[in-house]
């Protein structure tokens, strides 16, 4: 399998940065003793970078994905319906109906923990400047035909909100679920003149 490393916000690089023989992560947030994570002895390391491990599925490293003040989770990726849907009651009038809307969206698709992800750890580092909160990345596994979502808050200056992460024939693509069904509705639309 290949490892990756996603970087904020949303671009995905080949290959996980090692030091020696092992993945270093910074701190655990509940004890704040130092993570790593000892490599297979059977991977492929490149100019300190692991890029292939035994196995199928892929190795992920997410880098922190949270904007200014802000944070992020892992859910399970919801289906393009829900996109659609969620774009449809941006372009209805009303304030009101437009919230009503979008809250019968998510009670029909309701946020889920992640399927076909793995978590091995979970590790912090704080940058040195005083008042600065912690960067936390998250190491784990993504099975062979799965997908999450990174779920984004905060002050996220143009960015995305929300990151769709799949693992496709061992490769993993890394797209933002929101500006494909806009591009789906815009396509719908244009057909239907």
């Amino acid at each position: 399998m290949k490892a990756f490393t996603v970087e904020c916000p949303g671009r995905c690089v080949a290959g996980i940065a090692v030091q020696g023989s092992a993945i270093v992560m910074g701190l655990r947030p509940m004890d704040h003793r130092p993570v790593s994570i000892p490599l297979d002895p059977r991977s492929v390391v490149v100019d300190g970078r692991l890029f292939e491990a035994p196995g199928r599925g892929a190795l992920v490293l997410l880098r922190d994905h949270a904007g200014a003040y802000g944070s992020w989770y892992l859910r399970a990726a919801h289906p393009d319906e829900r996109w659609d849907a969620m774009v449809a009651t941006e372009s209805i009038p009303n304030a009101l109906d437009r919230i009503l809307a979008a809250e019968r969206v998510r009670a029909r698709f309701p946020a889920k923990a992640p399927v076909g992800w793995y978590e091995f750890a979970r590790g912090a580092l704080v940058d040195g400047e005083v008042g600065t909160r912690p960067r936390v990345d998250v190491y784990g596994y993504l099975e062979e035909g799965a997908a999450v979502e990174i779920r984004r808050r905060g002050r996220l200056d143009g960015t995305p909100p929300a990151l769709r992460v799949e693992c496709r024939q061992g490769e993993v693509i890394v797209s933002d679920p929101r500006s494909l069904a806009l591009a789906r509705r815009q396509h719908r639309m244009a057909a239907s003149f």
